[in-house]
């Protein structure tokens, strides 16, 4: 059990970090353009994620045990593949709640 809750946390810290990464970019590039800062914002923690998971998932192990079946390493696969499609979509609704903030704040200093 306590296998299971170091592999979800070690994955959420794998996770967590780019997406908060990708949100202090956006607030600093913000200033300058805000189509390049929601740009910057949704894709710089899904390449992140990427990179990170293939480095700790796939290419150690691999390179660490080299005389093993494909399985694990197809395993491995799967999971980047997975996790960089789950921070796709959380990238997009954390921009998207960027820019609804944006918008609501314009709203009411309208007013």
């Amino acid at each position: 059990m306590s296998d299971l809750i170091q592999v979800v946390w070690e994955f959420l810290k794998l996770w967590g970090l780019p997406q908060l990464l990708g949100v202090l970019v956006y607030f600093r590039i913000r200033h300058y353009q805000r189509f390049i800062a929601y740009l910057v914002g949704f894709l710089l923690p899904p390449l992140l994620f990427f990179y990170f998971a293939f480095l700790f998932w796939l290419y150690l192990p691999a390179k660490a045990h080299p005389q093993t079946c494909g399985m694990p390493v197809l395993f491995a696969w799967a999971m980047v593949c997975l996790g960089t499609f789950i921070s796709v979509l959380v990238s997009l609704i954390v921009q998207l709640l960027l820019l609804l903030r944006r918008v609501f704040l314009d709203f009411v200093r309208a007013r």
